[in-house]
């Protein structure tokens, strides 16, 4: 496999990469020799002339300064300051420590017109000697010419030679500017030497040369850096080149190669050709599986392709790469730590470098693509990982191409089976009707070859040219509607007579146009057959039913004449069910239907108010599930014993039902079954009739004559005692007279004239049982009839530590009423509360509790104890005469008086046991709203 082609590995220059240098370096040494050029017969040169040029004018300068300071003191001399001798020496003096240059490198001196130095700023030697003597002997002139120029201009500049130390003979060449200061006649004089001007013009070359030397490495190793940086930009483009045609064959390959085997082969070969591949493999990834294939796989190391059977437990990256979906490029340490991550060891032996990149469809990972070096950490780099990114994504549309052509390679061949092995015909039809396709089933069908059918408008199959019109108009409108539809037509076969047929009809749509027709015919003789059977027979049973109507109608013309209120007989019939259904949903009474099991099957409106369930609530519940537990006992006998015996109608079955509040009420039972035709049992209908207050009259009426009978039993035995007692009475009176004096004797008498007023009294009440009503009602207050009765029994209560609450508003109402009676009511369930207390000698909390309120036009009054409650069982007859569970004494009629008292005064008492002990009992009087009168 071919590698990475690089600048270093090549001993010799392609012709582009030799052409493109010559390109760079030409220009370069152009531009370098311009610069040396210019430097040196340019720059050097305008510089020494500026530079002799300011030496001149730096002269020029410390001259003029000079001057002036002469001046200065020749002033004050002037002015009296100073004598002139004191001013010259002044000036000299002055002069003589000027300082203009610290390197000594300009020279300052004064003479006079005669040429003697007077001072010599920077060469002392020279003081006291004649400018003539100065001046080498082949250069006299020049000093004439100084003297000149002085006396004619006053000024100027000139080139002269000058001693440079004591040694006259050693002079150098000097650049001079001398003034004349007339007053006193001194020569002013500033000079330099030109070997000092040539000094620093030999500095600044040589500084020019240095600098031209580093511009010129500086611009030797920037050409190189731009020729190497070409060099590598041209290998670049080179690179970029072959990757792009490698690109270009893969994706040849990809649109060009049926076979996926081969796809990947091809792909492996051209991408060694860029990329060093030598160990390369493609994953795909089975998401249901949760496990990875290797269809290709190829390494000098490992021949053999590992088994990932579930990534999930897997360390190897391949796993990364699809978890992730992003490419991953990992060295060994990164290649461990993810497998450390994960708590599995790494696949395979362990690279040095691994590039893998994930195979995606729509953003879904369906594999990966990856290689690897076992030898170099940094064989694989980002172009590589972009390279990889390309081909993957042609490589994985490639897989997803042949995945889809390959599923629907298999989906015709499935669609072709089918179609071939179809009893029906099937058929393809172009927009125009011209036969595409024809199934094999068309040979028994109609006796045609499918394969001399291609081509033949549908309209050729039709029996007669009238049904060919109206079926191509219809064909023509469906495919122009682009509707689905279903007719029926004769078909014309070859070997035998038209049969009808049923075709379906199904365009097939390609961006909204009709592209194909999908046809199926079937063979409806025998359902046609069969349709005319069916209407010959419901021919026949019509043709029974208008016989069986025609009897019934004389039937009823016969009933018309001996019941004339039946004169609608057979509009009734007609509007049977609906009236059926009207009666059954508006009849108070439950009407209902069950299963062989019980379970209830049909049901009308009134069930939600009987039950209290909503009728989806009842149906298919167990009818047995809303009996009272104590009936269903006896309603499942009556039902089994029913179906034994083959009853068909049971009446009269009376028992206790519970509504979805936990009411209990009574109800009749009528029940109807029926039975197939071999005895079987199907259903049981029935109505339900609510006799809660038949039973609860029943009741009443029973207790009544109860009472009617205790009270002439009552009313007996009264009168047998009353008459005794009268004679007792008389004779207590006549002792009374007799021994009124004895008061030890009249106190015993008292005592048992009380005795018996109480069994007078007792007789009173059981003959009142009998003759009801006879003491006069009148108005009274409720809070002064209680007050009253518990201040009667306040000592009875203490001596039983009974606590006794009265809550009754003192702003009640009126009622009509016998006090008395009421009292006596009062003071019975008193008594009975104490007795029911009392039973229970662990009762040592034990209170009763008496509240009066007004509800409405009457005025309620419960009392209350915290005894021992009323057994269930006793509950229905605790009103009735001489039923009593008192052991020692009682006979049982005391809440039977109370009962017929509240029932006198127009109340109700009833009686219920409170949780989780006592008993309540219940008072309900009316109000009398009485006026005029005053309590």
């Amino acid at each position: 496999m071919a590698t990475k082609p690089t600048i270093r590995s090549r001993l010799f220059l392609k012709p582009s990469e030799l052409a493109l240098s010559l390109k760079i370096l030409i220009p370069t040494m152009f531009i370098f020799l311009l610069f040396v050029y210019f430097s040196f017969w340019v720059v050097i040169p305008y510089v020494e002339n500026k530079l002799t040029d300011q030496y001149q004018q730096m002269l020029r300068s410390m001259g003029t300064v000079v001057w002036h300071v002469v001046d200065g003191y020749h002033q004050k001399a002037r002015s009296g300051r100073l004598t002139d001798t004191e001013a010259r020496s002044q000036a000299l003096e002055t002069v003589q420590h000027l300082s203009f240059d610290p390197v000594e490198k300009v020279s300052l001196w004064i003479s006079d017109l005669s040429g003697e130095m007077l001072i010599s700023a920077t060469q002392f030697h020279l003081e006291s000697r004649s400018l003539k003597a100065l001046f080498p002997s082949d250069d006299h002139q020049a000093y004439y010419r100084l003297l000149e120029k002085v006396r004619l201009i006053g000024e100027g500049t000139f080139d002269f030679s000058w001693p440079r130390a004591e040694d006259l003979s050693d002079a150098t060449r000097n650049q001079a500017y001398v003034k004349r200061y007339a007053p006193w006649d001194w020569i002013i004089g500033t000079s330099v030497s030109e070997k000092n001007i040539q000094g620093e013009i030999a500095d600044l070359r040589r500084q020019l040369v240095l600098l031209l030397i580093g511009i010129g490495g500086v611009a030797l190793v920037f050409g190189f850096y731009i020729y190497w940086q070409a060099l590598a930009i041209e290998s670049g483009r080179q690179r970029v080149e072959e990757i792009n045609r490698a690109l270009t064959r893969i994706a040849n390959a990809v649109n060009t190669t049926a076979d996926i085997d081969a796809l990947y082969r091809s792909v492996h070969r051209t991408l060694g050709e860029v990329i060093d591949v030598a160990n390369f493999f493609i994953a795909l990834y089975d998401v249901e599986q949760k496990t990875v294939l290797f269809p290709y796989y190829l390494d000098t190391v490992d021949p053999q392709a590992p088994r990932i059977e579930s990534i999930e437990n897997s360390g190897a990256l391949t796993r990364k790469v699809i978890l992730n979906g992003n490419p991953v490029l990992a060295n060994r340490g990164q290649i461990l730590s993810w497998a450390a991550r994960q708590g599995a060891s790494p696949v395979g032996t362990l690279a040095a470098q691994w590039l893998g990149v994930p195979l995606k469809i729509r953003n879904t990972v369906i594999g990966v693509m990856a290689t690897q070096s076992y030898t170099d950490a940094s064989h694989y780099d980002q172009d590589d990982v972009a390279v990889f990114v390309s081909v993957a994504d042609q490589v994985a549309v490639a897989i997803e191409r042949m995945r889809n052509e390959q599923a629907l390679r298999q989906s015709v061949r499935q669609y072709q089976m089918l179609a071939e092995n179809h009893r029906d015909v099937v058929v393809a039809l172009s927009p125009t009707g011209g036969l595409t396709y024809c199934s094999p089933a068309i040979r028994e069908f109609g006796g045609y070859e499918p394969a001399e059918e291609i081509g033949r408008h549908i309209g050729a199959y039709f029996a007669d040219a009238r049904e060919k019109a109206r079926g191509v108009r219809r064909f023509a409108r469906m495919v122009k509607n682009r509707q689905t539809g279903v007719f029926e037509m004769r078909f014309k076969a070859k070997r035998k007579a038209p049969f009808p047929v049923e075709i379906s009809l199904k365009p097939v749509l390609d961006n909204g146009a009709v592209v194909s027709v999908m046809c199926v015919m079937r063979d409806i003789s025998d359902r046609k057959a069969a349709e005319l059977q069916l209407k010959q027979a419901r021919d026949a049973l019509e043709m029974r039913v208008r016989e069986r109507t025609e009897d019934l109608l004389k039937s009823n013309q016969r009933l018309e004449s001996e019941i004339r209120k039946h004169q609608r007989t057979e509009a009734i019939l007609r509007e049977s069910e609906e009236k059926y259904r009207t009666l059954v949903e508006n009849i108070p009474d439950v009407i209902y239907s069950t299963n062989d099991h019980g379970d209830i099957v049909t049901v009308n409106n009134p069930s939600e108010t009987f039950f209290g369930y909503a009728m989806k609530e009842v149906m298919g519940r167990n009818f047995s599930f809303f009996l009272h537990p104590e009936d269903r006992k006896a309603f499942a006998a009556l039902f089994l014993q029913a179906i034994v015996d083959r009853t068909e109608i049971s009446k009269g079955f009376q028992g206790r039902l519970i509504a979805k509040d936990g009411a209990i009420c009574w109800i009749e039972a009528n029940l109807r079954r029926q039975f197939d035709a071999g005895g079987h049992f199907l259903r049981t209908d029935g109505v339900l009739r609510d006799v809660t207050q038949t039973k609860m009259l029943q009741e009443r009426l029973i207790r009544t004559e109860r009472l009617a009978a205790t009270g002439k039993l009552a009313a007996s035995v009264a009168h047998e005692i009353n008459s005794p007692l009268q004679g007792v009475t008389s004779l207590l009176n006549v002792m009374h007279r007799e021994y009124a004096s004895d008061a030890n004797l009249m106190a015993h008498l008292a005592l048992i004239k009380g005795a018996f007023t109480s069994i007078r009294n007792t007789v009173k009440n059981l003959m009142d049982l009998n003759r009801p009503g006879k003491e006069r009602n009148q108005p009274l207050r409720l809070a002064d009839i209680l007050n009253q009765t518990g201040a009667l029994v306040k000592s009875y209560l203490k001596d039983n530590r009974v606590q006794l609450h009265l809550t009754v508003p003192a702003d009640l109402p009126p009622i009509m009423g016998s006090p008395q009676q009421l009292g006596q009511v009062f003071m019975n369930l008193i008594n009975n509360a104490v007795d029911a207390m009392c039973a229970n000698p662990a009762n040592l909390e034990r209170f009763i509790s008496i509240v009066a309120s007004l509800e409405g036009d009457h005025i309620v009054i419960s009392v209350a104890d915290n005894g021992g409650g009323i057994a269930d069982e006793d509950l229905p007859h605790i009103f009735d005469a001489f039923f009593t569970r008192k052991k020692r004494m009682g006979m049982g009629v005391g809440l039977s008086i109370c009962h017929r008292i509240i029932e006198e005064h127009n109340g109700s008492i009833s009686v219920r046991n409170l949780s989780p002990w006592g008993a309540e009992f219940t008072l309900r009087l009316p109000v009398k709203r009485v006026q005029n009168h005053k309590t």
